[in-house]
């Protein structure tokens, strides 16, 4: 009988993509998972601190990690497959908060929440390394949605999808 190969592969909890609370570890890894079945190989899931996870791959203890989106640091130490998802990043906000804005560059007075370990893009990237953006980093989504909530920022980053599941988990 043939035995099918089985990779181990390193996760950070982002639901409702990837979860290890969510049937089939969630929506990304489920799709993972079945286009390695067509090929016969196994997949197995381990979740971890996105740092850590990441960790694990560049020194060759897990195979790969899924759902990074590629910035030319990691692409250093990562290969990278085709993308899998398009994925929108958004700004989230109280209703008492109206904000207008065309460049990110225009949000330099805001106070901006964002998740310790994420990128956001090129130009989030470059105004934050030049300091031109107000930008609170902390551990986990949720505590960005926390901290915008109880007004201690403006502007919470993140995806859309993850947004509104943080919401509906949360609120």
């Amino acid at each position: 009988s043939v035995r099918a190969e089985t990779l181990t592969i390193a996760n950070g909890e982002w639901p409702p993509y990837l979860s290890e609370h969510y049937s089939h570890y969630g929506l990304a890894s489920h799709l993972v998972t079945e286009a390695f079945k067509l090929e016969g190989i196994d997949v197995e899931y381990r979740f971890y601190p996105w740092a850590r996870a990441f960790s694990y791959v560049q020194s060759g203890d897990r195979v790969g990690s899924i759902l990074w989106s590629f910035n030319e640091e990691r692409a250093r130490d990562v290969l990278y497959s085709q993308p899998v998802f398009a994925l929108q990043t958004v700004f989230f906000h109280r209703n008492d908060f109206a904000f207008n804005w065309i460049k990110l560059k225009d949000l330099k007075s805001v106070q901006i929440v964002a998740t310790l370990g994420y990128y956001y893009g090129a130009e989030f990237k470059r105004l934050d390394d030049a300091g031109e953006l107000q930008i609170l980093r902390v551990r986990s989504d949720e505590q960005a949605l926390d901290m915008l909530v109880a007004g201690r920022a403006d502007l919470f980053a993140a995806q859309f999808e993850v947004g509104y599941e943080i919401l509906y988990r949360r609120l």
